[in-house]
């Protein structure tokens, strides 16, 4: 590409090239930010967010992205390579988590069985009334 579009690949799909070639300035001037990784996980996934390490509770320079994109070894391999381009040199990824929301009704039901048997006693009597004990 004439603009040296980063992460450009013959490969990916047309939207996502478009994505890629529209974003390549912005790219530029914002590389080394939150902002540049979170608008490339965007570009590839086509949602996603970057959680830096205070808002997980995680060491300094740490980041972790939240997708609910469907990875294949293939889109991964990918994006390691890009996001090592994009991220700050002092930032480390943490790892990527995938979200799925599945709409699904859900059914409970309760049952009970019992079986009651009065208690034996045993009284130390005899039938005759007499004391056994």
């Amino acid at each position: 590409s004439e603009l040296r579009t980063q992460y450009y690949r013959s490969a990916l799909d047309i939207g996502t090239k478009r994505k890629l070639v529209r974003n390549t300035l912005v790219w530029y001037m914002s590389a080394g930010t939150p902002k540049a990784v979170e608008e490339l996980v965007e570009a590839v996934f086509g949602e996603g967010e970057v959680k830096e390490w205070f808002e997980y509770d995680d060491e300094p320079f740490y980041f972790k992205i939240e997708t609910n994109a469907v990875l294949t070894p293939a889109i991964l391999d990918f994006f390691m390579v890009m996001i090592q381009r994009v991220k700050n040199t002092r930032s480390h990824l943490r790892g990527i988590d995938i979200h799925r929301v599945i709409n699904q009704e859900l059914y409970t039901g309760v049952g009970q069985f019992s079986s009651y048997r009065p208690p034996a006693i045993l009284d130390d009597y005899g039938v005759d009334g007499s004391d056994t004990g």
